[in-house]
């Protein structure tokens, strides 16, 4: 079965913005999904994001910095 293309597209947003902890704190995941979210990039960004522009009362580690640039790194590698 193949989904139309623009079904497809608003299918893995809404998955995107609903398990993602951009939109409500990653505390709120089951544990199981909270271990999932620390490899996926959503999470290492949305924690970067939030260190850049609220300093004065977010903070990073480097882990999240590594997770993003070995994800890229691994895209960039399975191109073409």
């Amino acid at each position: 079965m193949t989904l139309p293309p623009l079904l497809t597209q608003l299918v893995t947003q809404v998955l995107v913005l609903l398990f993602s902890p951009v939109a409500f704190p990653a505390g709120q995941l089951p544990a199981w999904f909270q271990a999932v979210h620390d490899v996926l990039p959503f999470r290492p960004a949305a924690d970067l994001i939030r260190a850049g522009l609220l300093s004065d009362t977010h903070t990073t580690g480097g882990r999240d910095l590594v997770v993003l640039l070995a994800r890229s790194r691994s895209r960039s590698c399975t191109r073409p």
